[in-house]
């Protein structure tokens, strides 16, 4: 039946890749559906989908080459993704921790399975790579797990973000010399390395020419057009056209899409473009993630199931050892270095794309590569059971006189982020009110934080030290990356009604509790605006008639008392408040 319905989505008038595509989505919503009542972890549902429906699996929908590129593209975006929501500058501030505890945790995880790697190939430098390549942990599984268990602000989670930025900028330069080291036939092995490096330098120069006199002048000219559409559209033609330039200098289109992101998220419009892409990033993380589960061919699996298990417990214990030591070498408590070192116990996405370029060069043979996709994907799936498990454990290791308790290391927290603020007051729109607003607040020492559209606007704040968004409010997202779970008011002081409205709705399901105080233009929209969860509207048209009455009245020497009661007596007859 299901070969059937299978055949009929691929063969009768659908795409196979569309075909595939349907099945990945509605199997992930079925399975999602099932975990989420068991309160399981979502990532093991996408593996599980990807294994059943794959090329190797239960059901077969697509062929082979199908699912290959299916996994490219979503390792391309979900690179692209990664790159927005880190930034060089966020490189330099994790530097230290990063380097101290990335350090020990990749190079001490390469020593640790170079040895269990040998059973597998004999070629020392095909060993020391597959090692270089195991020791890369998920950025995505270690985002998305902390996401799901609350703990995206704990020092555990700092920590494993660190480490996998200092993996994901030693996965850059891997790849790089990847093609050096294994397709440099018929050239010497130091030609090699120097072209590699040509082309390494190249790109970054290219990268850095990018970010520094075309990508922020093109964006700041489709911002100009007030066009959603075409702003979106314009940051994905970039990341095409990077990934492309990285392919054609002879490196990986995620690579290239990596980039991408570092590269937009170094401008102002950062934010906005994180906005835009938050609410896609979910399916790119399921289409990747199933992509995965296709790789595995099931019956490879059945055929070697107790070296593929013991495969994964060794890898999971020693990543975990060697991430526990980096937490520790770095100055954290036992208790948060080994949750971190569970979350960085998996295999990576970057991984999959350097598995893949090796297996293309010969450098690996298909059954180390089945073994290896097959031990990823399973450490990849049983990450969210061990970071839950991790600080159980890890309080019980205090107790150990050689784990006593000491203060954490401090690790800055991703800018991309609003996370220095609380009690602050969130501000939309920066016109006349809004300004206004913000000066005051500022001056009796209330923090602010201002979300614009207007790219000169931003421009300026942020060169003055404020805190400025350059997004929409009245996505969710944005409120999101302004902290808004932590603000205690709310001021929407846009003009248009629909924006107005959909910034509240938006604001109310982050944070049910605050005040937020909202400007309307008519009497007419006062009532929805408060049904939408407003504290206070102010009401343009009737605030503007009632000061135009009380300047006339003062023209005829009326009593102040008077004035007021005269003003109170129309404001209930009309049914407007003070």
């Amino acid at each position: 039946m299901n070969e059937m319905l299978a055949s009929a989505a691929v063969d009768h008038g659908v795409g196979p890749a569309f075909g595939l595509l349907s099945f990945m989505l509605g199997s992930a919503v079925l399975v999602g559906l099932l975990l989420h009542r068991f309160r399981q972890s979502l990532l093991i549902g996408y593996f599980l989908c990807g294994v059943v429906i794959g090329p190797g699996g239960l059901v077969l929908v697509a062929d082979p080459e199908k699912s290959q590129l299916l996994s490219e593209i979503g390792v391309v975006l979900l690179m692209f993704t990664l790159g927005i929501e880190f930034s060089f500058s966020e490189m330099k501030q994790l530097r230290r921790i990063a380097l101290r505890a990335g350090g020990v945790q990749m190079g001490l995880s390469a020593l640790l399975l170079f040895g269990p790697l040998l059973f597998l190939e004999k070629n020392w430098l095909q060993v020391a790579a597959l090692a270089a390549i195991c020791a890369v942990s998920s950025t995505a599984v270690v985002l998305k797990v902390f996401q799901e268990s609350s703990g995206a602000a704990s020092p555990a989670s700092r920590v494993a973000v660190g480490v996998a930025v200092f993996q994901d900028i030693a996965a850059i330069l891997f790849m790089v010399l990847l093609p050096a080291l294994f397709g440099s036939e018929g050239s010497s092995l130091p030609l090699a390395l120097a072209q590699a490096a040509v082309k390494g330098v190249a790109f970054l120069g290219a990268g850095w020419i990018l970010s520094r006199f075309i990508v922020p002048q093109i964006l700041d000219r489709v911002s100009r057009t007030q066009s959603r559409e075409l702003f979106t559209l314009c940051v994905l033609a970039l990341c095409a056209g990077i990934a492309w330039l990285a392919h054609f200098l002879g490196l990986s289109l995620a690579l290239g899409a990596f980039a991408a992101g570092l590269i937009v998220s170094e401008t102002v419009f950062s934010h906005r473009i994180l906005s835009d892409v938050l609410p896609f990033k979910d399916f790119f993380l399921t289409v990747f993630f199933v992509s995965v589960g296709m790789m595995v061919d099931l019956r490879f699996c059945l055929g070697h199931l107790p070296q593929l298990l013991l495969g994964t417990l060794a890898l999971i214990v020693l990543k975990t050892f060697a991430g526990c030591l980096g937490g520790l070498f770095a100055g954290f408590p036992v208790r948060h270095a080994l949750v971190a070192g569970l979350g960085l116990s998996s295999i990576g996405e970057f991984a999959f794309v350097l598995l893949t370029a090796l297996s293309g060069m010969g450098g690996v043979s298909g059954e180390t590569m089945q073994m290896l996709i097959t031990i990823a994907t399973l450490s990849m799936a049983a990450t969210p059971a061990l970071v839950r498990l991790g600080p159980a454990i890890g309080a019980r290791l205090e107790k150990w006189p050689i784990f006593a308790t000491r203060p954490h290391a401090s690790l800055p927290m991703t800018p991309r982020r609003i996370q220095s603020l609380n009690d602050h007051a969130v501000i939309c729109g920066y016109g006349i009110i809004g300004q206004g607003l913000n000066e005051t607040l500022h001056d009796i020492g209330i923090p602010t934080l201002v979300i614009e559209l207007n790219a000169e606007t931003v421009k300026n704040l942020v060169g003055q030290g404020q805190p400025c968004l350059f997004a929409d409010a009245a996505r969710k997202d944005t409120f999101e990356l302004a902290g808004l779970e932590r603000a205690k008011v709310l001021a929407v002081t846009i003009p248009h009604f629909e924006g107005v409205k959909a910034a509240i709705v938006a604001a109310r399901e982050l944070n049910p509790g605050m005040f937020v105080i909202a400007r309307a233009r008519y009497p007419g929209q006062v009532q929805p605006l408060r049904e939408a969860g407003a504290n206070v509207v102010i009401n343009e048209e009737a605030e503007t008639s009632f000061e135009i009455l009380r300047r006339t009245l003062q023209q005829y020497d009326l009593p102040r008392d008077e004035i007021d009661a005269r003003e109170a007596e129309i404001r209930f007859k009309y049914g407007v408040e003070n």
